[in-house]
């Protein structure tokens, strides 16, 4: 069980919590239904939990607050000298190493924090993040296409 979860749990950066669901939740999430009934059933579901400690949470916000600075000064200098937007701020790499947990501690931060352009920063990198991934299923959909 380990080996399969290798890849999707315990590849990327951050802090779990796993624990077994009681058999009683499990059977009334999944009920199941045999026949002939077996004399016993025995079934686990195990849950998972992300963890964001506080120094995780404060070390990512100030990420959030310099990939804001970023971009209002880019979009200072693109006005300044006449452009237009798309503003081209890159996903900050600290995000990129969260994988598919930067979505959730991106909505955390955006929580946490009082500070307006944070939370704006914050939303708008969970855009760019949602934007990258749609792409990403579109290239593996027209590869395995072209495959075909």
């Amino acid at each position: 069980m380990v080996d399969t979860w290798t890849t999707s749990w315990f590849a990327e950066e951050g802090t779990r919590l796993f624990y077994l669901v009681p058999q009683e939740l499990t059977d009334k999430l999944l009920p199941l239904h045999i026949t002939p009934t077996p004399a016993e059933t025995t079934r686990v579901i195990v849950g998972r939990v992300e963890i964001m400690s506080a120094s995780e949470e404060k070390r990512l916000l100030a990420v959030v607050q310099d990939s804001a600075k970023v971009r209002a000064r880019t979009l200072a200098e693109q006005i300044a000298n006449g452009t237009t937007p798309p503003i081209d701020v890159p996903m900050p790499p600290e995000f990129a190493a969260l994988g598919r947990l930067a979505e959730p501690a991106l909505a955390r931060l955006r929580e946490i924090s009082r500070d307006r352009a944070v939370q704006d920063e914050a939303e708008i990198l969970i855009t760019q993040l949602k934007a990258n991934l749609a792409a990403e299923e579109e290239q593996q959909r027209n590869s395995a296409q072209a495959a075909r």
